[in-house]
């Protein structure tokens, strides 16, 4: 999943570390695609012109961003402290908003620490098919995996 974070700083993909979440948005194309994860679905962060900046797993379905109440907090997003600069429309236009899944990162990087670049992921959200890409992102991301305790 795209992190959507861009020149503009209109997402944060710090917010996304520092809250344990990922979203999209901006229109019904792009609402819909964070409403297909399922608790316990695996994703990989990636940001453009960076690389791959995260591993996680799913544990809370797509929800408004401004209904979002991160794990171990008390108040939704928009009255955290955060990095982006989300607009009105972005929280309070349901043919725009973001939508927020919650996910619990395994490792999670700063921008400026992202991996293979060069293997980059189109779009906001896709299935990663390359099974070489997938064992080598693994390989740095989650050696867990690779003793096989995720499955």
């Amino acid at each position: 999943m795209n992190t959507g974070d861009d020149d503009k700083n209109t997402r944060s993909w710090d917010d996304c570390r520092k809250y344990g979440c990922m979203l999209a948005g901006g229109g019904e194309r792009w609402i819909n695609l964070p409403k297909k994860l399922k608790i316990g679905d695996k994703l990989f962060a990636y940001k453009t012109k960076f690389g791959y900046t995260g591993f996680g797993v799913v544990v809370a379905e797509a929800v408004p961003f401004n209904a979002f109440v991160p794990n171990g907090h008390s108040k939704p997003l928009p009255h955290l402290p955060l990095t982006g600069t989300y607009d009105d429309r972005d929280m309070n236009d349901p043919n725009h908003w973001d939508m927020c899944v919650g996910v619990k990162w395994i490792k999670a990087l700063p921008s400026e620490d992202a991996v293979l670049q060069s293997r980059y992921l189109r779009g906001t959200l896709c299935r990663i098919k390359q099974t070489d890409l997938v064992a080598a992102l693994l390989k740095i991301l989650d050696p867990a995996d690779i003793a096989g305790q995720h499955g």
